[in-house]
């Protein structure tokens, strides 16, 4: 399971030690980016945990887990319908692949 994670510079301390053992980064860390590898699907709930508030997405491995995608406060998400309203109003581009079935 790979999971992107979001977030600040300052967050990488708690994102390495909220890594589980098999576990591995790698880390754009100026710019807030950090790939983890998990060793198993049941890790990514804990790590989401840890680094709440933080986005933590999976990328590769998401049929292996529950919700690939975290949780959407759901203002962004009538905006984000919005959004995809207006330029795909057919919703003819990739549809339901998004967080929240857009």
């Amino acid at each position: 399971i790979v999971v992107k994670v979001s977030g600040r510079p300052t967050d990488l301390p708690a994102l390495i030690g909220a890594l589980p053992d098999g576990g591995s980064l790698v880390s754009r860390a100026a710019l807030g980016v950090s790939w983890v590898s998990l060793p198993g699907p049941e890790h990514v709930t804990p790590l989401r945990e840890a680094m709440a508030p933080r986005a933590c997405t999976v990328l590769d491995g998401a049929d292996r887990v529950d919700d690939p995608w975290p949780a959407v406060d759901p203002g962004a998400l009538a905006v984000m319908r919005r959004v995809k309203e207006r330029f795909d109003p057919a919703g003819a581009f990739r549809p339901g692949t998004f967080v929240g079935g857009l």
